[in-house]
């Protein structure tokens, strides 16, 4: 009986101690009017996002490992926009990889820039990275505006978000 209940703690500690039950993903985007862009940083848990293109079928490498590929970084980077998607009215802000980062403390940087365009009515945002296999994934954006700063939690059951031009203009 000792060893069943022994075996059974550990066990039950091994899935415990392999993941977490809540995930998180960071973006901050910031309207630069004297560029005309939006400026985006999306920041990640490393082994999640890892974990993540996994569970896609995908063989991956610790991103770190990726710092000279840029063919791979192009990859990921588009990867990462399938899940991050702003919208200026009916118009989608395209957004160009500049870089990423991965850092010391488990976290990764994904750097963009948009190309021009200009912030006439409510944009909608989509920020869905990884709640197809994360359902308690959670992710939030800054947005700055000028000298507004408004921000927008994002969860599985809501994914999409409208930050609306009249609080932004206030």
């Amino acid at each position: 009986m000792k060893f069943f209940l022994s075996s059974f703690i550990i066990l039950a500690s091994c899935f415990t101690l392999s993941g977490h039950e809540y995930h998180f993903a960071f973006a901050e985007a910031a309207f630069n009017a004297q560029t005309e862009t939006i400026q985006a940083t999306i920041t990640f848990s490393t082994r999640d996002f890892e974990h993540s293109l996994e569970h896609d079928g995908m063989s991956i490498e610790p991103l770190e490992k990726y710092e000279n590929d840029k063919m791979m970084q192009l990859f990921l980077a588009d990867e990462l926009l399938k899940h991050f998607q702003m919208y200026v009215g009916e118009k989608q802000c395209q957004f160009g990889y500049v870089g990423y980062e991965v850092l010391n403390n488990g976290t990764t940087n994904f750097y963009f820039e948009s190309q021009k365009i200009e912030i006439t009515s409510d944009i909608n945002v989509h920020f869905d990275l990884m709640m197809d296999h994360n359902p308690k994934q959670q992710n939030k954006l800054n947005f700055i505006y000028l000298t507004k700063n408004k921000s927008i939690e994002f969860l599985s059951n809501q994914p999409t978000q409208v930050i609306k031009l009249e609080t932004l203009l206030e």
